[in-house]
């Protein structure tokens, strides 16, 4: 007889078989947040006593660093902090800036019916009542003890205004798909269309952001790259250059990507389909591209939007990629708009880039039409400044020279500071440290080590 036979008959003969305990909650990062220290102490230990790893934070502004610094599995917020950001209003920035990737149980002793509406239109998961016993945290943690993925990002995502024009409406129903179906999302669209900035909008908050932009980068340690951005996301250039070599890479970075959390992201000018007529990739390859297709339009297709959409890529910029918080008023936007469009014909990478440079370098948190007037000055508009013996070289030659004074005037402006260039320079840090390295020699490196 097998031992759950025996079991059976020993409580079939009137020996009753001992109800089995609950079976309790994998082990989770939890952040709790609560000015109250008793209260943040008791949560710590309760929820240690549990197997949990907890973060705690005494106010709004230390959780908005824990959730863009930290994988976070669960939150449980207090309603009611003192004077700032209460935490309806924490898990309603949470939820705008793309940082509710994680379930959110929101804890009040007064949650009457209104605070909790608001809460849960906020993005809150549960409202619980104080006070809180083991049990019920329990309960919420394991109801809630889904693996983190990229799919919890949807939200963010969903409400994404993009603008009313049925382009701009087609394209955030778009983004939205594509996480829901997982895996590689291809951005197809021409050079100025600004792919890597619409996939910046899939992109988690606070983790790592690579950018795979020139020869060899693919075709060394791919796997590499992705323990490099670890819980991010790795934005491959131009896939229509790639070599065989390359491809190879990118198809080994696809197939283990899941495995590292990252989110592939993939420009291409052209569809799986044009890919596979034109010929030179893979079979495997382009099957694995065609998985998400995301048609990325030009800037003249939504002109009426185009400031809807510079104001969500303004706050993106600010979330994702560490510029000042800025508020941009409207006239600077459309300013920002027209100026960028007579400086280099108005493609949402020439917008974006203006964008880059307002915000980080806006003072005391707005960006005012004087700066981008400063910017855009008239006697600079239009014009291209070289040293003139560049033309009496080649092209290459020439080529070489300026990338050698571009780099060596970003490491000073930024006291050599390698990470920091690389992220003005929009380059991935080891190959801007390969350009340094070629162009500026050994003894550069040296000082910045």
């Amino acid at each position: 007889m097998t031992k759950r036979k025996k079991e059976a008959s020993k409580a079939s003969n009137g020996r009753p078989a001992a109800a089995a305990e609950p079976q309790r909650a994998a082990p989770r990062r939890i952040l709790v947040v609560d000015d109250e220290l008793g209260i943040r102490e008791m949560y710590v230990e309760m929820l240690g006593d549990m197997g949990h790893k907890v973060l705690a934070a005494k106010d709004a502004a230390e959780a908005m660093r824990l959730a863009r610094r930290e994988k976070i599995d669960l939150a449980f917020v207090d309603i009611w902090m003192p004077p700032g950001t209460d935490g309806v209003e924490l898990v309603r920035q949470w939820r705008d800036d793309g940082l509710l990737t994680f379930p959110v149980a929101m804890v009040s002793a007064y949650a009457d019916v209104k605070i909790t509406v608001a809460a849960m239109k906020a993005g809150a998961t549960e409202v619980l009542t104080k006070p809180v016993d083991p049990k019920t945290f329990e309960d919420f943690v394991r109801k809630n003890a889904v693996r983190r993925s990229t799919a919890l990002f949807a939200p963010a995502v969903k409400n994404l205004k993009l603008g009313d024009s049925p382009t701009m409406v087609e394209l955030a129903g778009a983004l939205f798909k594509a996480l829901k179906i997982g895996g590689p999302v291809t951005f197809v669209g021409g050079r100025r269309a600004g792919c890597e900035y619409f996939a910046l909008l899939l992109h988690p908050v606070g983790k790592p952001w690579i950018s795979i932009d020139g020869p060899g980068q693919l075709d060394c340690d791919p796997v590499g790259r992705l323990a490099a951005a670890r819980n991010g996301s790795v934005f491959v250039k131009r896939l229509e250059s790639l070599d065989a070599k390359e491809q190879k890479g990118l198809l080994q970075l696809i197939r283990n990507a899941e495995a590292h959390g990252v989110n592939v992201f993939i420009e291409s000018e052209k569809t799986a389909a044009e890919l596979e007529e034109a010929g030179g990739h893979g079979e495997s390859l382009l099957r694995s591209v065609a998985n998400s297709q995301i048609r990325v339009p030009e800037i003249g297709e939504y002109e009426n939007d185009a400031l809807t959409v510079l104001r969500t890529l303004a706050k993106r910029l600010h979330v994702v990629e560490g510029c000042a918080p800025a508020e941009i008023s409207e006239d600077c936007l459309r300013g920002v708009y027209v100026s960028a469009k007579r400086w280099r014909h108005g493609g949402l990478d020439a917008l974006a880039g203006v964008l880059r440079i307002l915000l980080r370098s806006a003072p005391n948190g707005e960006v005012s039409p004087q700066q981008l007037s400063d910017m855009f000055n008239s006697d600079h508009v239009g014009k291209v400044h070289v040293r003139d013996d560049f033309l009496d070289i080649e092209l290459r030659e020439a080529r070489v020279g300026f990338e050698r004074m571009y780099f060596a005037r970003l490491l000073e402006r930024v006291n050599n500071n390698i990470s920091e260039a690389a992220k003005l320079a929009g380059l991935e840090r080891t190959y801007l440290y390969r350009k340094v390295k070629t162009l500026l020699g050994e003894d550069v490196l040296k000082s910045m080590q």
